[in-house]
C-alpha cells in the first residue's frame, strides 16, 4: 500500500514540476524559446557544441517543421502513456482480490504513468506558443 502512495506521489511531483516549467516557459515569451530550439537543432545536426558557439539561423519553415515534429512526438508519447496507465490500472483492479500487494504496485504505477502523460500534455502547450509565433 505504501509503494502505491509513493509512486503516485512521485508522479504528482513530476506533474507539478511540468506545470512550473510550462508556466516559466510561457512567461518568458517566444524569443528565448526560439533560441533554445535553434540551439537544439544545431546540436542535433552537429553544427554547434556549446552555447557560446555561433549558430546558423534556420529558416522559418525549418523551425515550423521542427515544432510540428516535436508536437507529434509528444502526442504519441502522451497517448502511449495514457494507454499504459489504463492497462496498469485495469490489471491492478483485476488482481486486487487475489494478489493485493501486486495490485497496489500496479495501481501506483498506473498513477505515476498517468501523471507523466498529463505532464507531456502540459509541455505541448509550449510548442503551440512557438508554432503561433512562427505563423503556423
Amino acid at each position: 500500500m505504501a509503494i502505491s502512495a509513493l509512486l503516485s506521489a512521485l508522479g504528482f511531483f513530476i506533474f507539478l514540476y511540468a506545470l512550473h516549467f510550462r508556466h516559466q516557459a510561457l512567461s518568458m515569451g517566444p524569443l528565448p524559446l526560439r533560441k533554445a530550439l535553434e540551439r537544439a537543432m544545431a546540436r542535433r545536426s552537429g553544427v554547434a557544441g556549446d552555447i557560446g558557439d555561433e549558430i546558423p539561423k534556420p529558416t522559418e519553415e525549418e523551425l515550423l517543421s521542427e515544432v510540428d515534429h516535436l508536437r507529434r512526438r509528444l502526442s504519441r508519447w502522451s497517448v502511449g502513456l495514457a494507454a499504459l496507465a489504463a492497462l496498469l490500472a485495469s490489471s491492478g483492479w483485476l488482481t486486487l482480490s487475489s494478489l493485493p500487494a501486486l495490485s497496489y504496485i500496479l495501481i501506483g504505477t498506473a498513477g505515476l504513468v498517468a501523471f507523466l502523460s498529463a505532464s507531456s500534455l502540459l509541455i505541448r502547450d509550449i510548442l503551440v506558443l512557438l508554432k503561433r509565433e512562427f505563423g503556423g
